[in-house]
């Protein structure tokens, strides 16, 4: 089913479903991640620096500071349907360019590691942006699209018409 059609009331997953699926979701991420070492190795500053300006950027230049703040106030405290419909597809595409800005990055982040092989101690940093960046991305992309889902429950439901047989 499309993210942008309303659920019937029978097959919205409960709010304890979800946030049940959400904590065991973030418990399984941190767990891999702790597998290989500190958390601290899955932090890069200039990583998730460059993919949020670069997504907020792009954002900016098609929906503008005005249409990202609607939907966000959209989002915390609803609207009409249209705005509803409106946000969902804003956050949709925030999505969409957040994954964007993550691949773009990598592969600055591989220029940027094959231009400094002559110096090992450049190429660490450059790894770190190659293949930090496309995690943030997705990471986002997770967090948006979880915002567009929350925005598709709100659309109420269209009234039950006559049976047909």
């Amino acid at each position: 089913m499309p993210i942008t059609q309303p659920a019937t009331p029978s097959t919205r997953p409960s709010k304890i479903a979800r946030v049940t699926s959400g904590v065991a979701a973030v418990a399984v991420l941190g767990w891999a991640i702790a597998l290989g070492g500190p958390v601290t190795l899955f932090v890069d500053p200039l990583s998730l620096l460059a993919v949020g300006t670069l997504t907020t950027a792009l954002l900016v230049a098609n929906h503008g500071f005005s249409g990202i703040f609607a939907s966000v106030q959209t989002l915390m405290s609803g609207g009409s349907a249209a705005q509803i419909s409106g946000s969902t597809a804003i956050f949709i595409h925030s999505a969409a360019l957040s994954v964007a800005s993550g691949s773009g990055l990598a592969l600055v982040g591989m220029v940027h590691m094959l231009q400094s092989m002559d110096d090992p101690s450049a190429i660490g940093p450059a790894v770190a942006v190659a293949i930090l960046a496309p995690l943030y991305g997705l990471a986002a992309a997770i967090l948006f699209l979880s915002c567009a889902g929350a925005l598709a429950r709100q659309v109420p439901s269209p009234p039950a018409g006559p049976a047909t047989p």
